[in-house]
């Protein structure tokens, strides 16, 4: 009897080319920071294991900081931030 193979995370039968992987998180960070209008953003994309050894395979990472304007409520400008991209699909 044949059994249809699992899904191993380890050894994605289709995986990603290294330019689908850093797309498929820049570009949503991109977004973000343009529909939210986010001010003094800066980011930087690296590749990090999926795993606890360091060993294959590996995910694509954005970090990403921006300012909270001066003055405003750091809870409701997350919120709003929030709002905004729910607003938009996400």
């Amino acid at each position: 009897m044949m059994s249809p193979a699992k899904h191993n995370p380890d050894h994605p039968e289709h995986p990603l080319s290294d330019e689908q992987a850093i797309a498929q998180v820049v570009d949503p960070a991109k977004q973000i920071a343009k529909v939210a209008a986010l001010q003094g953003v800066s980011g930087g994309f690296s590749w990090e294991a999926c795993n606890d050894q360091g060993a294959p395979p590996y995910r694509g990472r954005v970090d990403m900081t921006f300012q909270v304007p001066t003055g405003v409520d750091r809870n409701a400008y997350f919120e709003q931030i929030a709002k905004t991209m729910e607003a938009t699909g996400w």
